[in-house]
């Protein structure tokens, strides 16, 4: 009689399922640390700087240089807003919210979305051109990247598309995934257009949570602490819906690309020119393993 090798659990594919899903979950573990650590961080040094006392002064401080401050102080704002997502250094949420209480609801949304897509194209370019080694080291057979297949950069409507699936999904770090699609041959001009449409929910929802805080602040506005409630709740459930849809748009997007073309990113491949997409099918296919993995993570 043959010795049996052990129950399905310790086979091989398993083995790897189990490695892959540890390193996705340990990375977004890290990064969520450092992003808290790093907004703790900035906001004391900030404190200090200004001379206030306490973060609700030092809320007070930024509205009342942002008022006194005009055009030249909308750009410094893009600017820091963009320098501060180039790595998982600062809660984005909060950055919205800030500048909601800064500029008020539409130069804030304006300020916000500025930030999201040049910090994002910024790092898929560091990403692409300078970085493309270590972090292709670090992140290994990530799903992002295998989801990112030729028939999906290929497209300009796909590529479009997958890019605001993924701002919508709950379960991908922004940041992160910005250096992720360096690795990939998405263009940039789809990609910028998706970053902007897949992030304007969060952002309109967080810009208006920093205004009405700032109305609350200033005595301009002092709805009953029920409805202040039901109201966060409400938000929280549409953004937790609107997660599960992209998830699910994600995984019917990675089924319908399936072509024979999209083959695994084998190692010591030669990235190919992202406006060059004969080279495309050196990088893994949507409906790999890899995918239903990123898919799986949400539900």
């Amino acid at each position: 009689m043959q010795p049996t090798s052990g129950p399905a659990i310790f086979s091989t594919a398993w083995k790897k399922r189990l490695l892959a899903a540890g390193v996705v979950a340990g990375t977004a573990l890290a990064v969520f640390f450092i992003e808290q650590g790093g907004t703790y961080l900035i906001l004391r040094a900030l404190q200090a700087g200004s001379g206030t006392g306490s973060m609700t002064e030092l809320a007070g401080w930024l509205v009342a240089w942002a008022a006194s401050s005009g055009v030249g102080g909308v750009g410094l704002s893009v600017v820091v807003a963009t320098a501060l997502q180039l790595l998982p250094i600062f809660n984005s949420l909060l950055l919205a919210m800030i500048l909601g209480a800064m500029w008020g609801m539409v130069l804030g949304v304006v300020v916000a979305s500025a930030g999201a897509c040049l910090s994002s194209v910024a790092c898929l370019l560091i990403s692409r051109h300078g970085l493309r080694d270590i972090i292709a080291k670090r992140a290994g057979k990530h799903p992002l990247v295998d989801a990112v297949g030729g028939s999906i950069s290929a497209s300009l409507s796909k590529s479009l598309f997958f890019t605001a699936l993924v701002r919508l999904s709950p379960v991908i770090n922004f940041v992160w995934s910005n250096y992720l699609f360096g690795l990939t041959p998405m263009r940039v001009v789809p990609y910028a257009v998706g970053t902007a449409v897949g992030t304007l929910p969060t952002l309109l929802t967080f810009v208006s949570a920093g205004v009405v805080g700032k109305n609350i602040a200033d005595g301009g506005a002092s709805p009953p602490p029920a409805l202040l409630v039901v109201g966060g709740v409400a938000t929280l459930i549409v953004i937790f819906v609107i997660g599960k849809v992209a998830q699910q748009e994600l995984a019917k997007l990675s089924k319908g690309s399936n072509s024979p073309k999209n083959k695994g990113l084998q190692d010591g491949d030669d990235f190919q020119d992202a406006d060059d997409f004969s080279g495309a099918d050196h990088f893994a296919g949507a409906d790999s393993p890899g995918t239903q993995r990123l898919m799986s993570q949400g539900e």
